[in-house]
């Protein structure tokens, strides 16, 4: 044999190892051994780190020319520790990560606050349910705390629109759109006009929500006002009645933009009491219905070849049982059989007697249906919900329910103080359940920000009346309130007159009811119920109250779900997604999620090409002695990371080389 240097690589030996508290396992001159302490002597860490600032205090020592076969060691992610961000490790800084928790959606190790798209906040339309984006959490992680902030806000945020001095505001459809608008009549300054009565309409649009137009001065301050189509062009147009002067003023809709014009003053019979709008003939137009001292009830019809009204035609009303005329009272007018019945009006007297007025063989007549017991205040609705218009007035006995049977009225005494002065029959929430709706009023403190006042609900039967425990509470001191869905969601919005102090105005928001399933069961967990705005004039979202910790107690058995994805080093995500429901349209906004959870990550080598072992050995030297190696982590904040030695570790086989020169 020649003295030519030759290599000769001999297997000695396969050893099998128990490493129960091992770091890292390695081979030198045919011996293998472990390293199980961090410099220092220390078995764990505890790193502050600092954000963006790669921190290589820490380091193991190890001896030289040594070959490394594994490597393993444990993060720990903690919910009571300050989070450090995402973290990466590399060793070697060489740009090559050893192990990192970083990625779309991870969120913050040990607190995940951002969804599968990296934001940590979203808002969500709902068109009456909605899901949110999917968010990550650490396969069997064990979650401490969970804490998000939910809220709704409807499609239109209920808030304040201010208005002085309101005399009555009604709803119809000026811009043929099928949603409602609302007109409201009040005594205004426009400039170049003494102050007196004026209209404006409040119109809803997806794009710029609610909008009021110009004010166009009216006539009849503190009148009421009807807004119906009477011209039979599908635009409604507005009637404002003037009782002090007899008279009417006709603004026709404008067409093309959906706007007011000037007011047209249309006359009627001397004495005007009270006047009401709509088709009394059938004939497509509406008409001027009015009642006057004498017992006149007056008519002027539409006439569409002149686009205007024709003179009055009248009818005299005699108090019941005689041939004198009747001191009329109060005249309430609409559809009282049903939408598709005629127009009809029923007029009562001082004494309380009802007559109904009809139309019939082209003339107005008093039909065989009068009833007694009414009130002057008289309020209509659909009681019993069998498609016509029943009435209720309070009086000295009590309130008076008269049932509209379609060819009668029965009444009903029910004991009550209950003043149904500005009163509502309506749905207030969506759910076909009509309640009596009445401002309760209270003395002012001046200040709009401190609540007074509310309107009380009463469920209502033709035959009874109750108090509920339901309250609404729109704004301070409500006087009043109509109910239209005026953005088409299906759910009415509450228009209330309101305000005191230097504030008054209407208030434009619907009654929300939300719920939230967290864990998808099907099963709603969370449930709020109120007004939604969006906090800039004076009304807050409708937020969920978490007060029985159902986040966490939810989704924590679910982290254990064996559908998850597989992520570099080995980590493993399941997914999580929030479904909402809403009675209405809206958004909802999710801000400031924070789940905090508890978990341990294996950094070993045997996943993804043994990077651990390989990155220490590449920082091997020749020679004797020890080398210190170290372990530089970087973070996306400022925190705490911990790691340690792996507590238990399996059995491993390796294989010790040793090299030989001859």
């Amino acid at each position: 044999m020649n003295q030519n240097r030759i290599s000769t690589i001999i297997v000695l030996s396969l050893l099998i190892f128990s490493q129960s508290s091992t770091l890292f396992l390695a081979s030198a001159n045919g011996q293998g051994g472990t390293i199980n302490l961090f410099s220092g002597g220390s078995a764990s860490l505890s790193l502050s780190l600092t954000a963006n600032q790669l921190d290589t205090n820490h380091s193991i020592e190890i001896p030289r020319n040594v070959t490394f076969e594994s490597g393993q060691f444990t993060i720990h992610a903690k919910d009571e520790l300050a989070t450090p961000g995402q973290v990466s490790l590399d060793i070697g800084q060489d740009g090559i990560t050893e192990w990192e928790f970083s990625g779309l959606g991870f969120g913050d190790l040990g607190h995940q606050n951002t969804f599968i798209n990296n934001m940590s906040s979203q808002s969500i339309f709902s068109n009456g349910s909605a899901q949110s984006a999917e968010f990550l959490l650490p396969h069997d992680s064990t979650i401490e705390n969970a804490i998000m902030n939910t809220t709704f806000t409807s499609q239109v945020p209920a808030e304040l629109f201010e208005i002085d001095n309101i005399s009555t505001y009604e709803v119809g459809d000026l811009d043929n759109d099928t949603r409602h608008e609302i007109v409201v009549k009040a005594n205004v300054n426009i400039q170049g006009i003494p102050a007196g009565p004026a209209l404006t309409t409040l119109d809803w649009n997806t794009t710029s929500g609610i909008t009021l137009s110009s004010w166009v001065p009216t006539c009849g301050a503190g009148g009421d006002i009807a807004v119906v189509d009477v011209n039979g062009d599908n635009f409604s147009d507005v009637i404002s009645i003037a009782p002090d002067n007899d008279s009417v003023c006709f603004h026709q809709t404008n067409p093309v933009n959906g706007t007011l014009s000037s007011g047209m003053p249309v006359n009627l019979s001397a004495d005007l009491i009270s006047a009401s709008v709509g088709d009394i003939n059938g004939d497509g137009y509406a008409d001027l219905l009015s009642i006057h001292q004498g017992g006149i009830v007056s008519l002027r019809l539409y006439n569409d070849k002149l686009s205007t009204f024709d003179e009055n035609s009248t009818l005299v009303v005699n108090s019941n049982g005689t041939t004198f005329p009747a001191p009329l009272a109060n005249l309430y007018a609409g559809y009282l059989n049903g939408s598709l019945g005629p127009f009809s009006a029923v007029v009562t007297d001082d004494s309380g007697h009802s007559s109904h007025i009809q139309w019939v063989n082209n003339a107005l007549i008093t039909a065989a249906d009068t009833f007694d017991g009414l009130g002057p205040e008289v309020i209509g609705g659909d009681i019993d919900q069998d498609g016509d218009i029943d009435l209720l007035s309070s009086t000295q006995l009590g309130l008076v329910i008269a049932e509209n049977t379609g060819s009668t009225w029965t009444t009903t005494t029910v004991v009550s103080t209950l003043n149904v002065i500005n009163a509502t029959i309506a749905d207030y929430n969506g759910d076909g359940n009509l309640s009596l709706i009445a401002p309760q009023f209270t003395s002012s403190d001046g200040n709009s920000q401190t609540l007074e006042g509310n309107l009380t609900l009463y469920n209502i039967t033709t035959s009874s009346i109750s108090v509920t425990q339901t309250i609404l509470e729109p704004w301070s001191h409500p006087t009043n309130s109509i109910f239209a869905d005026i953005d088409a969601d299906g759910l009415p919005e509450h228009i209330v007159s309101a305000g005191e102090g230097n504030t008054f105005g209407l208030f434009i928001g619907s009654w929300n009811s939300i719920a939230m399933d967290i864990d998808q069961n099907g099963q709603n967990d969370l449930f709020a119920s109120g007004y939604a705005g969006n906090g800039q004039n004076g009304t807050p979202p409708l937020q969920f109250q978490d007060l029985n910790g159902e986040l966490q107690n939810l989704l924590s058995p679910l982290t254990s779900n064996p559908s998850y994805t597989l992520h570099s080093f080995d980590i493993k995500m399941n997914h999580f997604t929030y479904n909402f429901t809403s009675s209405g349209y809206g958004d909802f906004n999710i801000t400031s999620m924070d789940i905090g959870y508890d978990f341990e990550f294996l950094v070993e080598s045997e996943f993804f090409g043994g990077v651990i072992a390989d990155a220490l050995n590449q920082q091997q030297t020749a020679g004797t002695g020890i080398i210190s190696i170290v372990l530089p982590f970087l973070s996306t904040k400022s925190g705490i990371l911990q790691i340690s030695k792996q507590i238990t570790s399996p059995e491993r086989r390796i294989w010790l080389c040793h090299q030989t020169q001859f």
